[in-house]
């Protein structure tokens, strides 16, 4: 799953169905129509209230591709589809010279399928198709699908109550058609295609055919494979939406496949169209460039039915254990049952089930949701990465993942084996900052993402910092350098504010918690926060957590005086190696990254450990020295800070 480009777009129109067509050259067949001709319904979805798209003043258009790579208007009314109240969804086949061309018209409150034929582009006149019943009390029949394999054959959606379900015929004359059944209903509850099945595309591979249909609950596009046409294997979500600031964040709908009609004998990269409506609702065309089918024989891969006892058990949890903490790193509470158990605190609840050896992870964001689910889609073959299922239920989307027994987080490890934590550290590090140097691009940094922690929010905690202890100088025994926090927070805003020279599509919340260790092995965890980061921002998260999660540094001898603070500290001598910027240079060659800005993100993102130490030693009005029990505490989180304004070096690389 590679880069998402935008391929047509004008904000008058709204513009979705694409229908790829290839004859001695390409061509993208749309629907489109006035923006502000749209009407809507509202829908009750109980929790919610929604403007459901009901139809439009819409079009068939047709663009050619230019030997230099630009779609341009080739006709604008591909067909006169002036009798009908609305139409959408073209599908184009070429016989021997002969194109005929079907899609779905409204007509007096109903949807139906349409063909009309050609001899050398002289169009005959549309006709009605005749389908026969098959009992299911349909109320509409839209958006076909059509190929040829010696005869004619279509996939096409019929609403069956409130549900959209996947439907086939065939045909020798692509008129009438006979053997039409339902061959893929609206998926099991809690799938990504439960509400329905929706909008086929279908394409022959190695003998077999693949088709890829909208999900009516992911709104996202899923893929099946089956081997006759009409007995369909799920295999899941692959285009899952985007987040509030990408093109698709109402929907990924509508795929198109680029082929030429027979086929497809190679799996490597292929370009799939799709429809995207972003959050202001207008409706582009997009596609994506990947290897769809390099897994599609693979076991598949599908929403976890959640267990009626499992939804019971988290039915029981108390609310406030749901609730966001405003520091996931504390852990003053956690739940706990004989069955289920909190594992830690965090932004977003984790429970393992313990009977079953299954860890959900309960969301409210299904943006995050998705984004944990498309990582795995995107790094599965760069880094090994903990499967996740999607479980939708009516106001929060569940990850469910295998509980990994006999594994410890990395900072866990930290405690346990400092040289097996060094190893595996320098790993981490290997593998993420390839994956960053892969995927980053000057092109995306005014698109960059950001996780809860804003760069708003940052500049907010050095400006408590700063004003609340300005007057408070640090002092290292190691560099026997002072820092001067007013000064030192200043400088930290001065680089946060600065634009990254890269962003990177990573993840960027990557640190010790979310990384699992087995044997000599990695295991990726956590990917809620995942986009287009600021590079910076990404590997101050990777250092920043050996000083958030991990006692590198031991006090070795402190003093303190109204406004002084000297510290003098040492490392393990396996972890030498971890506290120089030297390390981290090594690994980012070839990364624009900026050091003094990642040394700013760190200190930022301190804050919680910096006001708890101040707090310890001056009192929480800052008025007051305390000598007591609490000065320990309060070293202990000032020698981290101390750590990293020691760490990197301010010149650039």
């Amino acid at each position: 799953m590679n880069k998402i480009e935008r391929v047509l777009s004008d904000e008058s129109l709204i513009m979705f169905a694409p229908e790829y067509y290839y004859d001695s050259g390409e061509y993208l067949y749309i629907t489109c129509g006035p923006a502000n001709e749209r009407i809507y319904e509202q829908k009750d979805w109980g929790n919610r209230k929604e403007f459901w798209y009901k139809n439009g003043n819409n079009h068939f258009r047709c663009y050619k591709k230019t030997t230099g790579g630009k779609w341009v208007i080739y006709k604008e009314h591909v067909v006169d589809t002036s009798e009908f109240d609305d139409v959408m969804k073209l599908s184009v086949v070429n016989v021997q010279g002969k194109q005929l061309m079907w899609f779905s018209g409204l007509k007096d409150n109903r949807w139906d399928i349409y063909v009309i034929r050609s001899d050398t582009n002289n169009f005959q006149a549309i006709e009605k198709i005749t389908l026969s019943e098959v009992g299911n009390r349909e109320v509409h029949r839209y958006l076909p699908c059509v190929i040829y394999d010696g005869i004619y054959k279509m996939w096409y959606v019929s609403r069956n109550e409130a549900h959209r379900r996947i439907f086939y015929a065939e045909s020798i004359d692509g008129k009438n058609w006979t053997g039409n059944r339902m061959v893929l209903d609206k998926g099991e509850v809690g799938a990504g295609d439960h509400y329905a099945s929706d909008c086929p595309d279908v394409v022959k591979y190695n003998g077999d055919y693949i088709m890829f249909y909208g999900g009516g609950t992911s709104r996202g596009i899923h893929i099946a494979i089956s081997h006759d046409g009409f007995n369909w294997q799920r295999k899941g979500l692959i285009i899952p939406r985007g987040s509030e600031s990408e093109e698709s964040y109402n929907y990924s709908f509508y795929p198109a496949l680029a082929w030429n009609g027979k086929n497809i004998k190679n799996s490597g990269e292929l370009v799939l169209f799709y429809a995207g409506e972003d959050i202001e609702h207008h409706w582009r065309i997009l596609s994506m460039r990947d290897r769809f089918l390099d897994n599609i024989y693979m076991p598949m891969i599908t929403s976890c039915e959640l267990e009626q006892n499992i939804r019971e058990l988290l039915g029981k949890v108390p609310e406030e254990y749901f609730n966001r903490q405003e520091d996931c790193n504390s852990k003053e509470y956690y739940y706990e049952d004989e069955k289920i158990v909190q594992l830690r605190p965090s932004t977003e609840p984790v429970f393992l089930i313990k009977d079953q050896n299954m860890v959900v992870k309960v969301m409210t964001d299904r943006v995050k949701a998705e984004n944990e689910y498309k990582a795995r889609l995107v790094l599965h073959d760069k880094l090994k990465i903990v499967d996740v299922s999607l479980y939708y239920t009516e106001d929060k989307v569940l990850l469910i993942m295998p509980y990994i027994k006999d594994s410890c987080t990395c900072n866990e490890l930290f405690t346990k084996n400092r040289h097996g934590f060094v190893s595996l550290y320098k790993k981490m590090l290997t593998e993420c900052a390839r994956v960053i140097r892969i995927n980053s691009d000057e092109c995306y940094v005014r698109k960059i993402q950001y996780t809860g922690q804003t760069p708003d929010i940052l500049l907010e905690w050095c400006d408590i910092i700063e004003k609340k202890y300005k007057d408070i100088i640090l002092v290292s025994g190691v560099s026997h350098k002072s820092f001067k926090i007013e000064k030192e927070m200043k400088n930290a805003k001065r680089l946060i504010k600065m634009e990254p020279q890269q962003c990177s599509l990573f993840s960027g919340d990557i640190n010790l918690h979310n990384v699992l260790c087995i044997g000599n092995e990695l295991e990726y965890l956590d990917f809620e926060y995942w986009g287009y980061y600021d590079v910076d921002y990404i590997a101050a998260k990777i250092v920043g957590s050996l000083f958030k999660h991990c006692d590198i540094l031991k006090t070795d001898s402190y003093k303190f005086s109204k406004n002084e603070i000297y510290i003098e500290y040492s490392t393990d001598i396996c972890l030498q190696q971890l506290v120089s910027s030297g390390l981290y240079r090594e690994k980012f060659i070839g990364v624009s990254v900026n050091f003094s800005r990642i040394k700013a993100f760190i200190l930022s993102k301190l804050y919680f450990r910096l006001i708890k130490a101040f707090e310890y030693l001056y009192g929480e009005e800052g008025d007051k020295f305390i000598r007591e029990k609490n000065n320990k505490e309060a070293i202990r989180e000032l020698t981290r800070v101390i750590g990293v304004l020691d760490l990197f070096a301010e010149e650039d690389i």
